[in-house]
């Protein structure tokens, strides 16, 4: 539970918790918009509520050539799923 809430209070004051997440930015242990990753968020957003499929979207994205955080590999499934149920983007949003 410690573990859990200490999470959660590092996503809503956007301080570092892990590897950098797609959509910011890191500065020391603060997270800082990266607004050109912030509107592909917004993006994966409103094709997911469109009822997109998960696959669809990382294929889309691949499509369109939008690089990754790592700065090109492929989207995943599993990459989309993280940006559509993290709740750092619902505080960032």
């Amino acid at each position: 539970e410690r573990t859990r809430d200490a999470m959660a209070h590092m996503k809503a004051t956007r301080q570092a918790y892990s590897p950098t997440p797609f959509g910011f930015d890191r500065n020391g242990d603060a997270l800082s918009a990266a607004d050109a990753e912030l509107r592909t968020v917004q993006q994966i957003r409103a094709w997911h509520s469109a009822g997109w499929t998960l696959r669809k979207i990382a294929c889309e994205l691949n499509r369109l050539g939008v690089a990754t955080k790592n700065g090109g590999a492929a989207w995943y499934a599993s990459t989309v799923r993280r940006i559509v149920t993290n709740k750092l983007y619902t505080v960032a949003a």
